[in-house]
């Protein structure tokens, strides 16, 4: 899981990611505001 801080204070957003390097796909698992609490690994999921 990666995540990459997007946008400028007070419009930050978290966007937690996959990377499949073997096929170079990018999968977006939750866009959120970077204000909220942590996301928990329930929320957190990627596809399998």
């Amino acid at each position: 899981m990666r995540v990459l801080h997007y946008g400028r204070k007070p419009h930050v957003y978290r966007i937690f990611f996959l990377i499949d390097e073997p096929t170079e796909t990018v999968h977006v698992v939750h866009v959120r505001r970077g204000a909220r609490q942590p996301a928990t690994d329930v929320e957190l999921k990627g596809p399998r």
